[in-house]
């Protein structure tokens, strides 16, 4: 069986996710938690005999850089048995500043990973950096259809480790355009506003102050986790839960295997090419 990560972006969320029992690693995504308060996220998924990852923003950008040189003592210091880079930007300046040589780490989906040539030029491009050490496991590309998951074969380069996201909302654009300062102004606080589209969906809008990140998330979440064969076949090393807007009660629900009403999620790409 697959080990079982968790993505979340708020205390409640990662809370719930600690109770499940069948998880392995929960990740606390730093755009929505304060560098201070990390140990404390890190000693309760250690005292519940869980992991604890740190998962970083697909952007990085000059503020992004201030951000991690006022905190990054208190990252180290919070004791994280990993990290989740979404950009290459960031994983070069974490490496340069010692952090990878006592730290695993992991390449999430934002690292565009669609077939073996893409996982080729990545291993190029981190020898070419300097970084020996391989990652912990790579996350599939959303965006893959299940034929053209199984044509990876990430066992058979460098005995890579890959991820399969079988549940969570995607973030369709994240960007420096944020949708709280163009409404009411820059107010310096992070919120969740909710956009309508011409066929009256609303998707969650969530907003991080601390990098000026604007993500916006389809309106309803991807969900494969009830499709076992598919996901046996495809043999991933370890799937991935992520969670958004999800109340505690809701991320309870999904982990113990209960799928959302009819209607209120969608497969995603897993049985449709994006072409």
């Amino acid at each position: 069986m697959p080990d079982i990560t968790v993505t979340t972006e708020t205390v409640e969320q990662f809370d719930a996710a600690l109770k499940s029992l069948d998880t392995g690693t929960v990740y606390a995504d730093i755009r929505f938690f304060d560098a201070v308060s990390l140990k404390e996220l890190v000693i309760k998924a250690h005292e519940s005999g869980r992991k604890a990852g740190l998962r970083l923003p697909q952007i990085y950008r000059d503020i992004s850089r201030e951000f991690y040189e006022a905190a990054l003592n208190d990252i180290i210091r919070a004791g994280f048995d990993i990290l989740m880079f979404g950009n290459m930007e960031e994983l070069l300046y974490f490496n340069n500043e010692g952090v990878l040589r006592g730290m695993p780490y992991a390449i999430d989906h934002s690292i565009y990973i669609y077939n073996n040539a893409s996982v080729q030029m990545l291993i190029k491009m981190l020898n070419e950096a300097g970084i020996r050490k391989m990652p912990e496991s790579i996350a599939y590309s959303l965006e893959l259809n299940f034929k053209e998951l199984m044509d990876i074969e990430l066992n058979d380069i460098n005995d890579l480790k890959g991820e399969l996201t079988v549940y969570g909302r995607v973030p369709m654009m994240v960007s420096a355009q944020c949708m709280g300062k163009t409404v009411s102004g820059c107010d310096g606080r992070d919120k969740l506003l909710w956009l309508k589209d011409r066929t009256g969906a609303r998707m969650p809008v969530k907003n991080s102050c601390r990098f000026c990140l604007n993500t916006i998330y389809n309106s309803v979440p991807t969900a494969v986790y009830d499709m076992k064969d598919e996901i046996m076949k495809l043999a991933p090393a370890s799937i991935r839960y992520e969670f958004t807007v999800e109340s505690a009660a809701e991320v309870k629900a999904v982990l113990s295997g209960k799928m959302p009403e009819s209607g209120r999620f969608t497969r995603g790409h897993f049985k449709k090419s994006v072409m």
